[in-house]
């Protein structure tokens, strides 16, 4: 029911890679970033579950993933 009104949409794997959209350049730049920070900032904690019932991770353990621990510190990234 959470979903009602909603139309959902199941695009493939290749569909979202080579997803274009038709928003202005400085529009779409806007709005992936706060989707990104609102991510960071809802996702970032390490506490609960995923779908398959597994401890979720904190964001930060990507990053890790990506460069190390050891490395992290001189990577650059922003959100």
């Amino acid at each position: 029911k959470q979903l009602e009104g909603w139309d959902i949409v199941r695009p493939d794997t290749q569909e979202l890679f080579f997803y274009r959209t038709d928003s202005p350049l400085d529009e779409y730049v806007a709005s992936q970033g706060h989707i990104l920070r609102k991510l960071f900032r809802n996702y970032n904690t390490g506490e609960g579950k995923d779908v398959s019932g597994l401890p979720v991770q904190d964001m930060c353990a990507g990053i890790n993933a990506i460069f190390g621990e050891k490395e992290r510190s001189s990577a650059m990234y922003s959100v």
